[in-house]
């Protein structure tokens, strides 16, 4: 997989967050493109680079529940300068 296409599913899964309109695993996956595992592995990336996720059963969609509810992946590379691309 290119690096841009990994970006590309993390920053596209972090909108779907942010707007509350992810659905189930099966329904990322979908949206993205991808198999339900690879969209675990994006969901477990972001939690790995601090994201504060969480699956909202009543909204049926996962969340950001820390704080202002959002995670800034542009602030996340500022303050860690050096990303390896298996933790992407």
């Amino acid at each position: 997989m290119i690096l841009d296409d990994q970006l590309y599913r993390i920053i596209r899964l972090n909108d779907l967050i942010r707007r509350k309109g992810t659905g189930s695993t099966e329904d990322v996956a979908k949206k993205l493109g991808i198999s339900i595992r690879t969209c675990q592995r994006l969901i477990k990336t972001l939690k790995n680079m601090g994201a504060p996720i969480e699956f909202s059963k009543g909204r049926n969609s996962f969340c950001y529940y820390k704080e202002n509810g959002r995670f800034v992946i542009c602030e996340w590379i500022e303050n860690n300068q050096e990303v390896k691309l298996d933790e992407i």
